[in-house]
């Protein structure tokens, strides 16, 4: 999807203890809420609908990074 996100990913692949991989949720979570925050304006009348599912998603743990890009990515454009 955009830089943050490529490098979050590939990180992936190089992190193997607890902690890391922590760390490593952690810095995809940032990368999604980047990506809302610069998609989409918080004014925007869907803004909440968009923030719950960024939280819902950030929640589960049974999708991978990039299927939660993808997800988010086609919501903000759908309601843009």
């Amino acid at each position: 999807m955009d830089q943050v996100t490529c490098a979050a990913s590939c990180a992936a692949h190089m992190m193997q203890g607890p902690y890391q991989r922590f760390m490593l949720t952690q810095v995809q979570d940032a990368s999604l809420e980047y990506f809302v925050a610069n998609s989409m304006p918080s004014s925007h009348p869907m803004f909440p609908v968009v923030s719950q599912s960024l939280h819902m998603l950030q929640q589960n743990p049974n999708w991978d990074h990039q299927k939660k890009c993808e997800y988010m990515w086609r919501l903000v454009k759908d309601l843009s």
